[in-house]
């Protein structure tokens, strides 16, 4: 009966003998702590997705979610205060996420609008006249929320996994809403601990 051969793998690695040259510096790459930090980059999943037009919330559910030990990757996809881009610029289409598991954190725009307006003057010093100038802003205003908003709720439905997030029921049922998001992450956490954050 014929036993399987086995080939010498061409970069050396696997070869007998002595590696020396070309081959023992492969050999040192493949070893390296930097290959195996490539290799697990290349099959990790990236991270869940929290996204959020600015002064929603977010930074809430973040303290919360870093408390649980939960890793996630938070954007404003395009609307933070600093950028000063339009309504009439938002990207509508969403394709590039849609295979990333998303948390979409709502806020009613009233109290979004008011709480960007203090964050806009006193932490950006962005000059942006009075209340309701900002509120009528292109690049900062209600309609801009709005229409950031429908253009995700437009978008969900071609999503892979996405869960809708109101500001006001997590401020409502804490630790109710807590344990819909981990499920939604397929994590858990003692009752205890989601009463505790």
């Amino acid at each position: 009966m014929n036993q399987p051969q086995v080939h010498a793998a061409s970069d050396g690695v696997g070869q007998t003998g002595s590696c020396s040259g070309a081959n023992s510096d492969n050999l040192k790459e493949a070893v390296s702590p930097l290959f195996f930090l490539k290799l697990f980059q290349a099959k990790a999943p990236p991270l869940p997705l929290v996204v959020s037009f600015p002064k929603s919330g977010r930074t809430w559910l973040r303290v919360m979610l870093d408390d649980l030990g939960v890793e996630v990757k938070y954007i404003h996809d395009g609307t933070d205060h600093k950028l000063l881009r339009p309504k009439s610029k938002l990207q509508e289409n969403k394709s590039r996420y849609k295979k990333r598991r998303t948390i979409m954190l709502v806020r009613d725009p009233r109290d979004t609008v008011v709480s960007g307006y203090f964050q806009v003057q006193k932490r950006h010093m962005i000059p942006v006249g009075s209340f309701s100038d900002f509120i009528r802003s292109d690049n900062h205003g209600i309609e801009k929320i709005i229409r950031f908003n429908l253009h995700w709720l437009s978008a969900m439905p071609r999503m892979r996994a996405i869960r809708y997030l109101q500001y006001e029921d997590l401020h409502r049922n804490t630790a109710g809403v807590l344990r819909a998001v981990l499920g939604f992450l397929n994590l858990q956490a003692e009752d205890r601990r989601l009463v505790e954050v």
